[in-house]
C-alpha cells in the first residue's frame, strides 16, 4: 500500500510567454526521467515518483496518479490528490480539463477529476457484476473548501460555516456538510461544477 507520493507536471511555455522571453528553453531540465534540475538557480536536484514532461497527455497523468488512487478507493482506504502551485500553472487544467462542462471519454483533454468519476463509476459496475448483484456501492458527493482556516460548504445555497469533528466511531469527520447521491460520472461532474461556482477566488 502506498502512503504519499509527490508527482510534478511541467507547463509549456505560453504564447505571450514565448513572445516575452523569445526563447522556447524550459525553466525545468530533466536529468532522469524523474528527477529534475533548475538551470538558473543552483541547487540540488530534485526527484520525484512522477514527473509529467511538457507533453505529456492528460491521460498519462491519469494513469500515474489519479487511476492508483482510485483503486485503492477501492479497496478501503482514503485517497486524496493535492494539487498545490501558483496561480497560472497549470492546476485547473491539470484537474479539470479544458472545458467546464462533462464531456465525456472522447475528450482527451479532460482532466483529472473527470476521468477518476469514470474510472470508480466503471470499477463499481465490474464490482457489482462480479458479485451478481449481491453487492451494491452508494456513492455520495460533497464538496467542501477550506478559506482562510474556516470549512464552507459548497453545496449549500447559503454557503454554511461547517465545523471538524471528532467521535471514537466515526474519526475525524466534518459535521452537518451536504451529502448527495450521485449515480454515474455525470452526475458527479454536475455536482462538482456547482460547487466550483460558490468557491472564493483571490490572487495568491
Amino acid at each position: 500500500m502506498d502512503n504519499i507520493q509527490v508527482f510534478m507536471r511541467i507547463r509549456p511555455l505560453s504564447e505571450d510567454e514565448y513572445k516575452r522571453d523569445r526563447t522556447a528553453e524550459s525553466a525545468v531540465r530533466m536529468l532522469t526521467d524523474n528527477t529534475v534540475s533548475i538551470p538558473s538557480q543552483r541547487t540540488e536536484n530534485f526527484t520525484f515518483d512522477f514527473v509529467g514532461t511538457e507533453d505529456c497527455a492528460q491521460d498519462e497523468v491519469f494513469e500515474a496518479v489519479g487511476k492508483r488512487a482510485v483503486e485503492q478507493c477501492m479497496q478501503g482506504y482514503n485517497g486524496t490528490i493535492f494539487a498545490y502551485g501558483q496561480t497560472g500553472s497549470g492546476k485547473t487544467f491539470t484537474m479539470q480539463g479544458a472545458r467546464d462542462e462533462f464531456t465525456g471519454p472522447d475528450d482527451e483533454l479532460r482532466g483529472l477529476i473527470p476521468r477518476c468519476f469514470e474510472h470508480l463509476f466503471a470499477r463499481i459496475a465490474e464490482e457489482e457484476a462480479r458479485y451478481n448483484g449481491r453487492v451494491k456501492y452508494l456513492c455520495k458527493a460533497s464538496y467542501i473548501e477550506i478559506y482562510n482556516e474556516t470549512i464552507y460548504d459548497l453545496l449549500d445555497p447559503l454557503i454554511r460555516i461547517c465545523a471538524l469533528r471528532e467521535d471514537i466511531k466515526k474519526g475525524i469527520f466534518i459535521d452537518n456538510v451536504t451529502e448527495e447521491t450521485v449515480q454515474d460520472p455525470s452526475e458527479a461532474y454536475s455536482v462538482f461544477v456547482r460547487g466550483t461556482t460558490s468557491r472564493h477566488v483571490s490572487a495568491t
